[in-house]
């Protein structure tokens, strides 16, 4: 179904150098394409429907597709299908979201520059057949690529050490100046103590 929107996809996938690509668990970015469009739900979240659907064509017949997703990192909107055979970035998209660049003296893969951003950076490398694939697996928990289950993991996770740090440090006032009166503690607290200071001033003066 790709093949009007993404002549190059469709021509790259028919060669025997692709048979090794695990279709809907890599990103494609496509420097042709109009749109964005994702086939692996784990992939996204916020899945809904569109009232102007999306409509591919080949010689096969047609796909119409009347979903969209949002991908965790990525500021535009998806299209979605189960059916579709691949996730593919936009690179027109992609541009606007981050900086993007190509060195073939270096090397044949795009550096999506994510580091300004508190993210590793994404490597869109070529393949044998042509394509310039993104493989998620290598990004361990971070990106727009990381699945949604990581992505709850990952919250879970750092509000659970939140709560834990908050805990120690309650425990800590309570058990190192225990009989005294909160101007006494105050005044204890203001004399010495490290870089959390401020914010367990703060804590006890509520």
């Amino acid at each position: 179904m790709l093949q009007k929107c993404n002549p190059k996809i469709v021509l790259a996938l028919k060669s025997k150098k692709s048979k090794d690509l695990d279709l809907r668990n890599v990103l494609l970015l496509d420097n042709q394409s109009t749109f964005d469009l994702c086939c692996n739900k784990r992939f996204t979240f916020k899945i809904s429907k569109t009232s102007n659907p999306l409509i591919m064509t080949s010689n096969g017949g047609g796909l119409k597709i009347t979903e969209k997703c949002r991908i965790p990192g990525y500021k535009y909107e998806v299209w979605f299908s189960k059916k579709a055979i691949t996730n593919i970035i936009c690179l027109k998209n992609l541009i606007k979201c981050y900086r993007v660049t190509y060195d073939s003296e270096i090397g044949t893969t795009f550096v999506v520059h994510r580091s300004a951003h508190g993210l590793p950076d994404l490597l869109f490398e070529m393949h044998p057949c042509g394509l310039h694939v993104c493989y998620p697996k290598k990004l361990g928990q971070f990106g727009f690529v990381q699945t949604v289950e990581d992505n709850m993991k990952t919250s879970c996770l750092a509000s659970a050490r939140l709560q834990e740090q908050s805990r120690q440090e309650s425990c800590m006032r309570s058990s190192f100046i225990p009989q005294l009166q909160t101007s006494e503690q105050l005044w204890l607290l203001e004399a010495s103590w490290d870089q959390r200071l401020p914010l367990m001033m703060s804590r006890l003066r509520k």
